[in-house]
């Protein structure tokens, strides 16, 4: 990420999937699985992926930050291993949890401990079958470890950098000592840290817009829980949205790969939310098959926010009232990517990351009130079309960096015409 690659990033892996590794330089043992929202699932027995490596862990000082879930308690009295390298003969560079619970880093020449957490400096912070941050700082005399945004060991143990040609992550080098669990992302930086920049790993907040989202409804097949009648938010926050009345299939969108389809009778809807308090964001991805009619695409109440096409093709936001941000007019069927940002003064419209004709907007003032996605408030004059992704965010107008960003990513997901 850019962030990263400003603080000196020398290697990161998000194990997403198993083509995604492959072609990233990983190999595979012994057919490890992965998980259907990613990440690499290690069985603890046989399992575990290596990576060559040239200079990544020679410098002076290191810092790593590791997102896993593991499926074992901090007490198990069983070896495991996050991390090793290959050092010929001079010895090996590791993270492991030892059969007492210790939380141990070896030293990348000598095989000294840098750091060792016991189980009472770290076992209230762990969390089992759940996502877990841990980051090191490393630099002779000043070595650091936090997990979960907590500090939970210091040192001041020397050591040296070394030359590495392979890293195993889940098995130990010389002795298996294999991981039970899942990773989802491995960083490796020529650079010292600080518990403000573990912080902002372990809550999402440095390097990626959009785990920021207080709503993510990526609409796909692994989102959607009938049973229950609603799809799934995905932003860590549970605002899921209910399908149609939540009752009738007659208002229910209908479910495809990595879409809903709108029937122009069928809306999603969250429950009741506070107007919003300021600053917001909207972003939709969407193939709006209306004909010339005007569809809603969201609404949170006719006095706080809605976005709709008109018969022309034309996108218009609404913000606090009857004033409006538009689009360019696009008259088609194809997919379009739509964000709809208001700054506290100023109301914009991109459409495919590209601005329209901005507005200026009074505040949002409804009352609390229901979001509806593919229907204004009524609910009446639904969207027909295809639905592939809704993201909202309160507090922040997104830049348009970020939005063109989204653009290119839904494009790239959907494979669809940038």
């Amino acid at each position: 990420m850019p962030a990263e690659r400003m603080r000196g990033a020398k290697f990161c892996s998000d194990f997403r999937d198993h083509l995604s590794m492959i072609k990233g330089g990983w190999t595979l043992f012994n057919a490890p699985t992965f998980a259907k929202n990613g990440g690499l699932v290690l069985n603890g027995t046989t399992q575990y992926a290596t990576i060559p490596l040239t200079k990544e862990l020679y410098c002076s000082s290191l810092t790593f930050h590791i997102e896993f879930y593991p499926t074992f308690a901090a007490n198990e009295a069983v070896f495991r291993t996050f991390y090793s390298s290959e050092i010929g003969s001079t010895g090996h560079f590791a993270l492991q949890h030892t059969d007492t619970g210790t939380l141990q880093c070896y030293n990348g020449v000598t095989t000294t401990t840098v750091l060792a957490a016991v189980l009472a400096d770290y076992q209230a912070y762990w969390r089992v079958n759940e996502r877990n941050v841990l980051s090191m700082s490393l630099a002779s005399g000043a070595n650091t470890m936090w997990l979960n945004g907590y500090q939970i060991k210091t040192s001041v143990t020397a050591w040296s950098a070394a030359y590495a040609n392979l890293l195993y992550i889940g098995m130990f080098v010389t002795a298996n000592r294999w991981f039970a669990g899942k990773f989802t992302r491995f960083y490796l930086g020529h650079h010292t840290s600080t518990l403000a920049e573990h912080q902002a790993y372990y809550n999402r907040t440095m390097w990626n817009w959009e785990d920021r989202c207080l709503v993510n409804l990526p609409l796909g097949v692994g989102q959607y829980d009938p049973t229950n009648w609603r799809t799934l938010d995905t932003s860590g926050q549970g605002n899921h949205f209910t399908l149609g009345s939540g009752g009738d299939l007659g208002y229910c969108p209908s479910q495809g790969k990595g879409k809903m389809t709108f029937d122009g009778n069928d809306w999603l809807q969250s429950v009741d939310r506070a107007r919003p308090p300021g600053a917001f964001t909207a972003l939709f991805c969407g193939a709006d098959k209306s004909g010339a009619t005007t569809s809603y695409w969201g609404t949170q109440g006719t006095s706080n926010w809605m976005l709709l096409r008109v018969a022309s093709g034309a996108y218009r936001f609404y913000v606090g009232g009857a004033l409006y941000a538009v689009s360019s007019a696009f008259f088609d069927q194809r997919i379009h990517t739509v964000a709809c940002v208001y700054n506290g003064s100023i109301a914009q419209v991109y459409l495919d990351g590209i601005v329209g004709t901005p507005s200026a907007a009074v505040a949002p003032a409804g009352a609390n009130s229901r979001i509806f996605v593919g229907s204004n408030p009524t609910p009446s004059q639904f969207l027909t079309g295809d639905m592939y992704d809704f993201k909202y965010f309160e507090g922040e107008a997104l830049n348009p960096t970020a939005i063109l960003d989204y653009h290119q990513k839904m494009m790239s997901r959907l494979g669809a015409e940038q």
